[in-house]
Formats: C-alpha cells, sequence, structure tokens
C-alpha cells in the first residue's frame, strides 16, 4: 500500500470483517508487538501508544474455519 496515514494522538483501529461461515476472531498487531484478539464486532482497539514514528499495522481475521485474510497498513506517529 503506498498511501501513508499520519497520527496524532489516539486512534481506534476498526475493521470490518465477514465470512459466509461468520468471523471467529480478528487479530491486530502493531509492528512485532503482542497479537491483541476481539472476537466480537465491532473488531476495534485503541491504540495509545507514545512512540513517534512509523509503525507497521498487521490486521488477521480468521473465520470459523480458522481460514483468514490479511491486511497491513502503515501508519507514522507524529504527535
Amino acid at each position: 500500500m503506498s498511501d501513508k496515514i499520519f497520527v496524532i494522538g489516539k486512534i481506534t483501529i476498526s475493521v470490518e470483517a465477514y465470512s459466509n461461515a461468520g468471523i471467529d476472531r480478528v487479530e491486530f498487531r502493531i509492528d512485532n508487538g503482542p497479537k491483541l484478539i476481539d472476537r466480537k464486532p465491532p473488531y476495534e482497539k485503541l491504540w495509545w501508544y507514545t512512540t513517534f514514528g512509523k509503525h507497521t499495522v498487521t490486521i488477521k481475521a480468521y473465520d470459523t474455519y480458522d481460514r483468514s485474510s490479511e491486511v497491513t497498513l502503515e501508519i507514522i506517529k507524529i504527535g
């Protein structure tokens, strides 16, 4: 993805996930940090880290058959 997302302060990362089989969980990961798991919609996590600079956000959704789809975003924290 070539677009950059610039962040000032706290943000909520929200995801819409859909599968005919149903969604089991959505995993959020900032850089190489721990996985944050959300099992109920709305699938979202508050990001409040104070570390400035470039970060990679990876979001992976799993359906009830454990099939997954993943999206990676680059976020630049400037304030």
